[in-house]
């Protein structure tokens, strides 16, 4: 399916380098319940996308019976069925780095720290936006990490990350827990 490769994501980012924890097709237009079927079927068998073991659903799925509507005049050519896919893998990990090394690069120049300190912002939330995003960071590479050890040993252990539960990676990266 081409919603697995990397051309696909929203950042840049190849999600064969990591793990999926959770995975959501959301199918619209002239699809039936039996194509969704099969093609979960043969990404499982096929195994060319990799899901941690302690996730035992891994797919969500869901149908929308209209096709993907299109605005007149707008870049995006109508189509009479489309998937969208939302998952959480490991393979953010190196988005995460990317993140942080322009963040340091921008931040130890103030660039544009001024235009934040200006509507309101501390500077130490800087700091503290940086550090949660290491964090996370971290805890991805922790899991991925995690995942191939206990492949090996044929048992997956679940990611704690440093709150004790399970690592969950969002695209509310930077959001407090």
């Amino acid at each position: 399916m081409s919603v697995f490769e990397p051309a696909s994501m929203m950042v840049k980012c190849d999600p064969r380098h990591g793990k999926y924890m959770a995975c959501c097709m959301m199918y619209r237009g002239d699809v039936v319940p039996k194509d969704v079927n099969a093609a979960v079927a043969t990404i499982k068998t096929k195994r060319t996308i990799q899901f941690v073991d302690w996730c035992p659903t891994g797919f969500k799925c869901g149908i929308n019976y209209q096709p993907p509507t299109v605005v007149p005049g707008g870049d995006l050519a109508k189509v009479m069925r489309a998937c969208c896919m939302i998952s959480n893998s490991t393979a953010i990990a190196e988005v995460f780095s990317r993140i942080d090394h322009k963040f340091d690069l921008m931040y130890s120049k103030r660039a544009f720290v001024h235009h934040y300190v200006g509507e309101g912002m501390e500077e130490g939330e800087f700091s503290e936006a940086r550090e949660d995003l290491a964090a996370l960071e971290k805890a991805a590479r922790g899991c991925q990490k995690r995942m191939l050890y206990s492949t090996a040993a044929e048992t997956a252990l679940p990611c704690p990350c440093s709150r004790g539960r399970r690592c969950i990676l969002s695209i509310q990266m930077l959001a407090r827990h």
